[in-house]
């Protein structure tokens, strides 16, 4: 089932939380999808489903929608970063 990604951020107020938090919820939520699928048989794998936004999807493809999806959330905090500390730089 898809997900509303900007309820989600408004629900866990990520607005007022500190970014160290928000970031070891993040560890916690991935360790754990970890080790609830470490153990999985690979055939599991291509098992499909219909996802209500994107229509059939293999598990391997979800997980890696959501790899993926992590990967430019963790760009966008870095470019942040870098702006942040340049910004810090000139003051």
């Amino acid at each position: 089932m898809a997900f509303d990604q900007d309820a989600w951020a408004s629900n866990l107020d990520y607005a007022r939380r500190k970014p160290k938090q928000s970031l070891e919820t993040f560890r916690r939520i991935r360790a754990e999808n970890y080790e609830l699928l470490k153990g999985i048989p690979e055939a599991a794998y291509a098992r499909s489903g219909n996802h209500t936004r994107n229509g059939p999807m293999t598990l391997l493809r979800l997980l890696e929608g959501h790899a993926d999806h992590a990967e430019v959330h963790a760009r966008q905090l870095q470019e942040i970063r870098e702006v942040f500390k340049r910004a810090k730089g000139k003051a």
